[in-house]
């Protein structure tokens, strides 16, 4: 499966952040109470990538798909499944939590962290191709 530059780009900030996640929590918790956190930001983050790889998968097969509202159903089936990788991730982890709920922020951290990678592509542009931009074209 090829990747788009947009996928690429939303993976490598997704693993860009679980570190900066690990060492905000190590900072925060400044215990052993600091692994929990840490290991369910990494699988939290693993889902994450995941979830990118889901949603290629989906633009690449709606895009093929000649039927409207046989693309929808699709799209909305991809979508659930979305929905359910998180809450996969996310209940465990709340029911290990023993009272300091900190494998439920590390895996919450690590949910969150397929948002900023979405919001980052707009953001910073990452999405876009250096060779479109209107600097480079040689135009007005």
């Amino acid at each position: 499966m090829k990747l788009s530059k947009a996928a690429r780009s939303m993976i490598a900030v997704i693993s860009a952040l679980l570190p900066v996640i690990c060492a905000a929590g190590a900072a925060f918790y400044r215990s052993l109470e600091v692994l929990p956190f840490a290991l369910w930001a990494f699988l939290a983050s693993v889902v994450s990538v995941a979830k990118v790889l889901v949603v290629e998968d989906t633009v690449n097969k709606v895009s093929a798909i000649a039927d409207q509202k046989e693309g929808k159903r699709f799209a909305h089936r991809r979508y659930f499944f979305r929905m359910f990788l998180t809450a996969a991730v996310l209940a465990p982890a709340a029911l290990v939590a023993n009272g300091t709920y900190s494998a439920l922020w590390g895996a919450v951290a690590g949910v969150l962290t397929f948002q900023i990678a979405a919001m980052s592509l707009r953001f910073f542009k990452l999405d876009e191709d250096p060779a479109d931009s209107p600097i480079n074209s040689g135009g007005d």
